[in-house]
């Protein structure tokens, strides 16, 4: 007999309705497999761009396409003189920096499309469950937990958003990169760190390449007398200038900015405890570098407290000659910063026993003063060769001009790698005594003193 009651009829104590039910329950269970499989090509999607290789990439793309466009801006006021092989070589790098303009947006929108997938596929599993839904819920034998923690609940059930293995699954690469919210790890402690992480290694990311030309120089002011230092902060209170005049003495000129500077407003004045000797000073992180006169100490003052931090002496300084006093005005120590910190060069005559005199450069640290071996690199630059030096990305260049308005960058030794060559540079005196070169990392500067004017030089790069 027929059932009225019901959709199914059943004759004959037959029930038709029990393979509509099975058919039913598989057709579930293929949705529940076509969500998980895409849920698991999300999640790894999602850690693909969360990687940090994918995040290096994308920076270095950004940082290129920056630096693209300020040489395309150089270029466009030089190229009237340059010649056809110049201006193709410009076409072609407009070309290359729009490819990594394109390809940085495309990344940034497939990071969001993924981001956005992620969230829809996660709300999926959180909002009410339609018909489809019910079915799937049937099958699974577990609860999502409440969502009492939104925050708890990202982290926690990240697993339980991923499928379950097969029985038999196939060998397969994952990577394991959790997309929930990074921790951030205290930093460690001078115990902690390894040896490896303490040595002289540069940021990639603040460093611009190779100096390829030194334009200027460019006049700011004209305080002070024949030898001096102007220098800058490259860490904190950065536009603020620091001029200590004259390469004896024991006064420091602070100035709010550079404006202020050239206008002779000063803001500060620190007295001292002890004279400086030459125009090999420093300013880095907070602290006034300089070497104590007459003496082989070197001074660490710290500028907010107004008193010596730390002093230490340096037992390798050679005794000095008279070719000291043709050396970066008068100075036996010359402090210098780049992108990787706080440096310290000086003429040494016990360094591995050598019977004449070299410039010996090593890592400071900025605390205590402290130098170590495998952060010290002896050169092969005689005293009475050259008369100054920048350091810029880790890399010593050596200036060979003195009383002369034209002088050449012929000598640069790499910490790196060790080696020694001749980049050949040109450099320009105006005033004809040039007594400090300074490299400025943040504004990409040198800051020199050249016979009582404060000028700079625009340094540019080849990538």
């Amino acid at each position: 007999m027929a059932n009225f009651g019901s959709k199914c009829k059943c004759y004959c104590g037959v029930n038709p309705c029990e393979d509509k039910n099975e058919h039913g329950e598989a057709r579930a269970k293929i949705e529940v497999s076509d969500l998980a499989t895409i849920q698991s090509l999300a999640i790894d999607l999602q850690d693909i761009f969360d990687n940090e290789e994918t995040k290096r990439l994308n920076s270095y793309s950004a940082k290129l396409n920056s630096q693209l466009r300020k040489l395309e801006k150089r270029l466009e006021r030089n190229v009237p003189s340059v010649n056809a092989l110049l201006r193709e070589t410009f076409e072609r790098i407009v070309q290359h920096r729009s490819i990594y303009q394109n390809f940085s947006i495309a990344m940034r929108d497939v990071r969001k499309e993924i981001s956005r997938l992620n969230f829809l596929l996660r709300k999926q599993q959180l909002l009410p469950l339609d018909k489809r839904t019910k079915n799937v819920a049937r099958l699974t034998p577990s609860k999502p937990p409440p969502l009492n923690n939104s925050m708890s609940w990202v982290n926690s059930t990240n697993d339980q958003l991923r499928p379950q293995a097969p029985s038999n699954p196939k060998p397969r690469t994952r990577l394991h990169i959790s997309i929930a919210r990074p921790s951030v790890l205290p930093p460690k402690t001078a115990k902690e760190r390894t040896s490896d992480e303490n040595r002289n290694m540069i940021r990639e990311d603040g460093c611009d390449g190779t100096p390829v030309m030194i334009r200027g120089p460019e006049t700011h002011s004209s305080s002070g007398r024949g030898e001096g230092v102007w220098l800058k902060d490259s860490v904190i209170n950065q536009d603020r200038i620091y001029v200590a005049n004259y390469f004896f003495g024991t006064t420091l000129i602070e100035f709010r900015n550079l404006e202020h500077f050239k206008m002779g407003r000063w803001s500060n004045t620190y007295k001292l405890p002890s004279s400086w000797m030459g125009t090999g000073h420093a300013v880095y992180n907070g602290s006034f570098y300089y070497n104590k006169a007459y003496t082989r100490n070197l001074i660490r003052y710290d500028l907010r407290l107004r008193a010596v931090a730390s002093w230490t002496a340096l037992d390798e300084l050679g005794s000095g000659s008279a070719g000291t006093f043709g050396w970066k005005g008068y100075s036996e120590v010359d402090f210098t910063v780049d992108e990787g910190g706080l440096w310290v060069a000086y003429f040494s005559s016990d360094f591995d026993y050598l019977p004449e005199e070299v410039l010996v450069l090593s890592r400071l640290d900025p605390v205590d003063l402290t130098t170590r071996k495998e952060t010290t690199w002896k050169t092969q630059l005689r005293r009475a060769s050259y008369r100054n030096y920048f350091l810029i990305c880790g890399v010593l260049y050596a200036v060979g001009l003195q009383g002369q308005r034209e002088g050449t960058v012929s000598y640069a030794f790499d910490t790196h790698t060790g080696s020694e060559s001749d980049p050949g540079l040109r450099i320009h005196s105006k005033y004809s005594y040039l007594t400090q070169i300074d490299y400025n990392p943040n504004d990409k500067l040198l800051y020199a003193w050249d016979n009582g004017f404060q000028v700079t030089y625009d340094v540019m790069f080849i990538y």
